[in-house]
């Protein structure tokens, strides 16, 4: 039979990389950590997540869908210098109160999205003490998650005090009806405390709704007649 010859690739030694590249190796891995955050497998995409206040756009951070809220907070500490404690994140109508919570996770196929920070000047207390008044005066006092929603907060109200009896009641806070159920209107406050005004109304229909200067007035005469 004939004989075969097999030729084996001759092993070359390996390269020295060139100053330039060592030297983008060496940044890469003592910091920048935008870059960082960026530079993720190809099996777990990365998304670029734009984060706004009220004074605007603040930067921008590359995330993946595992990130909690905790260590979204980080991210945003490193990139815009405010303080975790100070944080309170809204994530589309919805402020994130689980610091476990993976927000991101929700995108599907989407890679950009964007997250609200309300910055609050001291850390706040995952509770909030309300205080509830009406046309009679003050109606009670509880303790409630600060990230509770309209319902939430409507449920209690009236399933553990004595409220007006009419076709429909208005939740005001900071002149502001509460018409959405599921608002979280007390996640931006930074007090310890909010007050609600609970306000009578003749039914759902916007006609029969008063205006809002009719409502502030009301809640003015409350706290006259309280104090």
């Amino acid at each position: 039979s004939k004989g075969c010859l097999y030729l084996a690739p001759a092993r070359q030694a390996p390269r020295e990389p060139a100053t330039g590249h060592r030297q983008q190796i060496a940044e890469r891995s003592a910091g920048a950590p935008m870059a960082a955050e960026a530079a993720t497998t190809l099996d777990d995409p990365t998304i670029q997540v734009a984060v706004i206040s009220f004074g605007g756009r603040l930067g921008t951070l590359f995330a993946s869908k595992e990130h909690s809220v905790d260590e979204l907070k980080e991210m945003i500490h490193v990139t815009t210098s405010i303080p975790v404690e100070h944080q309170v994140l809204k994530f589309g109508l919805r402020f994130l109160g689980d610091p476990q919570e993976k927000p991101l996770a929700a995108l599907d196929e989407r890679t950009t999205t964007s997250l609200f920070v309300h910055i609050v000047e001291e850390r706040v207390s995952q509770m909030i003490k309300v205080m509830v008044l009406g046309m009679a005066g003050r109606l009670g006092t509880f303790e409630t998650c600060r990230f509770s929603t309209v319902a939430e907060l409507r449920n209690k109200i009236e399933k553990h005090m004595q409220v007006p009896t009419a076709e429909c009641l208005r939740l005001v806070i900071n002149d502001t009806i509460l018409r959405d159920p599921c608002d979280q209107p007390l996640a931006a406050l930074d007090s310890a405390e909010a007050t609600v005004f609970v306000i009578a109304s003749q039914g759902p229909d916007r006609k029969d709704m008063k205006g809002i200067r009719e409502l502030g007035e009301e809640c003015s005469a409350i706290l006259a007649r309280i104090r």
